[in-house]
């Protein structure tokens, strides 16, 4: 995706953009029109950097690639960026509807929380959401294509770990640390990826 540079929107890395880009309509503007003048920048920017902290960093880096994708759509279908946040139902439907088929559904689902959180983070109201949305996601969702769904993998049972542990060697460390990471992740019902590195 391309993405020609704007002084709202400068070259960062993913999880920077949520927090470097910014919207036209920013919690700034909207302090100033509401008439709240004992607040000083510096009192914006904390707002900003504990409500980015609500993220983690491996979230902000997929949020970062929704907001890419969205500043994407906006630009070649000429949205202008006073339209871009606060987004309108309209909008952010056909950014969906232009996502279905395309991507998996979590990636639907991960984008739209992306546009939300760069809204909340830069204090411009989230006003989209409820029964249209929600149709809008079930149907992209089921337009997913099939290569973004795994198959299910066969299940590990006790035989499965009984024949793992006739191959291994009772006096090889690594095979004693394996089969114990084995065991731990089995009899805890836990991911793999939570006991290894």
């Amino acid at each position: 995706m391309f993405l020609e540079a704007s002084p709202l929107r400068p070259h960062c890395v993913a999880q920077e953009r949520i927090h470097v880009w910014c919207p036209v309509t920013s919690r700034a503007v909207l302090v100033s029109e509401g008439g709240v003048t004992t607040l000083n920048w510096d009192d914006l920017e904390r707002i900003k950097e504990v409500a980015l902290n609500s993220l983690q960093s491996s979230t902000r880096a997929t949020y970062g690639a929704g907001l890419l994708a969205f500043h994407v759509f906006c630009t070649a279908k000429d949205i202008a960026e006073e339209s871009r946040a606060p987004v309108s139902s309209v909008i952010l439907q056909s950014f969906v509807s232009r996502m279905a088929g395309i991507y998996s559904a979590s990636t639907v689902t991960n984008y739209i929380a992306g546009i939300r959180a760069w809204h909340m983070v830069h204090g411009v109201p989230w006003t989209v959401g409820g029964p249209e949305l929600d149709t809008i996601i079930k149907g992209a969702k089921n337009m997913a294509p099939k290569s973004s769904t795994k198959k299910k993998r066969a299940a590990i049972t006790v035989e499965y770990i009984q024949n793992v542990y006739l191959q291994l060697s009772p006096t090889e460390p690594l095979d004693v640390a394996a089969f114990a990471c084995l065991t731990s992740a089995f009899w805890a019902t836990a991911r793999l990826g939570e006991l290894t590195v």
